[in-house]
């Protein structure tokens, strides 16, 4: 995983693999007690959960959010990869959003916007979207941004890496499911109506 976050930073010129614990955030935005470190996905998770998210639904006609963005490499992916109608990473965490605005820049990728909000209260997805969560809160958290996603999208794909809370989805289509010694490397893709 490190090996592979590194190399990725490497290779196209950005900072994302560097970790930031939750103990070492200068502030403390809105509910802040249920959120967690930050760790980029593994580049390979993030790549393989696409391509099968992709298959479910069309990427040009939906839009692509990743909740708990951190440093945006999943919305660089994205971007790099498929035509999404919007490309849009969510964060409580402004300094963390600096630096995703700066790998972005760096990457010269078009066509994502990064939002400091709290992502229970983000409710503004296309109505055919994929949700990238990478184990980014707890599961009061995990909950409301389910209900938004049920409210807002006619079909939906979450792919939840390190699926700590993935019984929020349990009403919901189990794509594929990958168990792996190492956590972090857990994904779980599910499905809204799809």
């Amino acid at each position: 995983h490190t090996r592979e976050n590194i190399w990725f930073d490497i290779t196209y010129g950005i900072n994302t693999a560097s970790w930031l614990r939750k103990k070492d955030f200068k502030e403390q935005p809105k509910n802040f007690e249920h959120g967690v470190r930050y760790r980029a996905s593994a580049t390979s998770e993030t790549c393989s959960a696409l391509k099968t998210a992709c298959k479910e639904i069309n990427a040009a006609d939906c839009g692509y959010y990743d909740l708990g963005c951190g440093k945006g490499k999943t919305n660089f992916i994205a971007a790099d990869c498929y035509p999404f109608i919007e490309n849009i990473g969510i964060d409580y965490y402004q300094p963390l959003l600096d630096v995703a605005q700066s790998n972005i820049k760096k990457s010269k990728s078009n066509g994502v916007t990064f939002l400091n909000q709290d992502m229970s209260e983000f409710k503004v997805y296309q109505k055919n979207s994929i949700i990238y969560l990478y184990n980014p809160a707890g599961e009061k958290i995990i909950d409301a941004v389910r209900q938004n996603i049920e409210s807002a999208c006619d079909k939906a794909i979450v792919i939840y890496n390190k699926p700590e809370h993935e019984d929020v989805f349990n009403s919901w289509r189990v794509i594929t499911r990958k168990i792996h010694r190492d956590r972090d490397h857990c994904t779980t893709i599910f499905g809204w109506n799809t």
